[in-house]
């Protein structure tokens, strides 16, 4: 994207036309999408109007043209309008009905039976998704159920384990008495009960 640099000239390695970072074998290149110019470093694309050197480099090239039309080296292209004058032969319009054809039928009535055809498939189609929506309802019916057996199962379980924490502090408080009572054990037993 240099002005002046060649593609099949280069020996370079390739770069990111945006960020103009080199490429690496086998990695994948994540751009910066920060556009830097290859002419002058600036942040905009490489061949962006906002580059002095672009513009001066176009100024340059309109100059040289203007300059090889005026000395004779390059001539101007200019297209001639040529028209050709109409001819009308006798394939161009051919007869559409001769007298031997036989008689063609409409198009609309063929487009009834297709209509009819139409409208049975989508009756079809509306049967199923009715057949589909009332099984909808009825899983999600289903669903309610379940849900609310889980719920209830739940809050089963919840009071099951509070009850159990509470017979669990019962059973520490009557031991911890039953320790407090006995004085003949030492210390080490009642620290072990």
């Amino acid at each position: 994207w240099k002005i002046g640099h060649m593609r099949f000239e280069c020996n370079e390695a390739t770069k990111c036309r945006i960020c103009l970072d080199k490429f690496e074998e086998n990695v994948s290149h994540q751009c910066k999408r920060i556009a830097k110019c290859a002419q002058c470093n600036e942040d905009h694309w490489s061949l962006d109007n906002k580059c002095q050197i672009i513009r001066q480099y176009k100024q340059d090239l309109k100059h040289a043209v203007e300059q090889a039309v005026t000395t004779g080296k390059l001539q101007r292209f200019y297209p001639q309008d040529i028209k050709k004058p109409f001819v009308n032969t006798g394939e161009d319009f051919p007869v559409l009905v001769h007298s031997t054809q036989a008689q063609i039928p409409t198009p609309w009535n063929n487009q009834k039976k297709e209509n009819s055809e139409l409208l049975n498939e989508l009756q079809k189609i509306n049967g199923s998704m009715n057949g589909l929506r009332n099984d909808i309802e009825v899983l999600g019916k289903q669903l309610i159920e379940e849900n609310s057996k889980i719920l209830s199962q739940d809050k089963l379980i919840h009071q099951q384990q509070q009850n159990i924490v509470l017979v669990i502090n019962q059973f520490q408080i009557i031991i911890k008495s039953l320790t407090e009572a006995m004085p003949e054990l030492d210390n080490k037993t009642k620290k072990k009960i």
